[in-house]
C-alpha cells in the first residue's frame, strides 16, 4: 500500500502531481496488478453496500460493526439510486460492480458531462464515449435524478476527508448546486486504487466532503469530529508509513 503523507509546504497542485505519478506508475507497471486492485476495490465497495443495506455501520473501534434495526433492509437498498463513475485511465475499473447492482434492481446512474458539471443519466447500454474518451449513457430528456449514494473517483483526500480531484471540479460544482438538506442526505463514497492522503489540509471550503473512502486495501469512514476515522484496518490511515 502506497500512501502520500504530504509535507507542510505541499499545495494541492503538488499533491495532484505526486498522486498522478504514483497511480500512473502503478497502472502502467503491471496489467495483472491493476486488474487485481480493481477487483479488490469492487469487493470492498460491495461489502460496504451490503453492510449499509443491513443497517450496519462502523463503531469507533475499527474492527467492530454496529447493526441498527431496519425493516426489509435489502428491499430498501434495492430502491436506492446510486451514481457510479465510468472508469477512465488509471481509475479502478468498477464496471463489474455496476452490472451487479443493475441486476439487483438498484437504480444505477452515470455522469453525463455538460461543460464544467454533469447531469445524472440512467445506466443503459450501449455506452458512448464523449470527447474526453469517457463512457456515458446516451443523452436523453430524463429529468433530474434522485440519488442516495454517490461513488466518486479521487486522486486522494486530506484529513478533512475532502476530495482532491483531477482539477476540473465537476463533482464539486454539480453537488454544490444541490439544496443543503438534500446534499446532507447523500452518502458520498470516495474511491481510489491506492490511498493517497495529505495530512496537512489542502482542500478548500467548496471541495466535496466524503463519508467513506474505499481503496484496494482498506475501507474507512469519516467520524465527523477531529481528523479521526473508523477503518476496517487496525492502523490509522493518516499515520500509515
Amino acid at each position: 500500500m502506497k500512501t502520500i503523507l504530504a509535507g507542510a509546504s505541499t499545495c494541492k497542485s503538488d499533491f495532484r502531481n505526486n498522486a498522478r505519478k504514483i497511480l500512473s506508475h502503478a497502472f502502467s507497471s503491471s496489467q495483472n496488478s491493476f486488474d487485481s486492485q480493481s477487483v479488490r476495490v469492487c469487493n470492498n465497495l460491495s461489502r460496504l453496500f451490503k453492510n449499509l443495506s443491513l443497517g450496519k455501520d462502523f463503531k469507533r473501534h475499527p474492527l467492530t460493526w454496529n447493526r441498527s434495526s431496519q425493516k426489509n433492509p435489502k428491499k430498501i437498498f434495492a430502491r436506492k439510486g446510486i451514481l457510479f463513475y465510468a472508469p477512465f485511465g488509471f481509475e479502478a475499473n468498477i464496471f463489474k460492480l455496476i452490472f451487479d447492482c443493475k441486476r439487483k434492481k438498484s437504480k444505477v446512474f452515470l455522469p453525463y458531462i455538460q461543460g464544467l458539471s454533469f447531469k445524472m443519466l440512467p445506466f443503459r447500454l450501449p455506452l458512448e464515449k464523449n470527447h474526453y474518451g469517457i463512457y456515458e449513457s446516451a443523452k436523453s430528456q430524463f429529468g433530474l435524478a434522485k440519488v442516495d449514494i454517490v461513488v466518486v473517483p479521487v486522486l486522494g483526500i486530506d484529513t478533512n476527508f475532502k476530495r482532491i480531484g483531477f482539477g476540473k471540479g465537476m463533482y464539486d460544482r454539480t453537488f454544490a448546486k444541490k439544496p443543503n438538506k438534500r446534499q446532507k442526505s447523500l452518502t458520498v463514497i470516495f474511491v481510489s486504487r491506492i490511498p493517497c492522503v495529505s495530512v496537512p489540509v489542502i482542500s478548500q471550503s467548496y471541495d466535496l466532503q466524503g463519508d467513506y473512502f474505499v481503496s484496494a486495501t482498506a475501507c474507512c469512514k469519516r467520524l465527523g469530529y477531529g481528523n479521526f476515522i473508523a477503518s476496517d484496518r487496525v492502523y490509522n490511515l493518516w499515520r500509515y508509513y
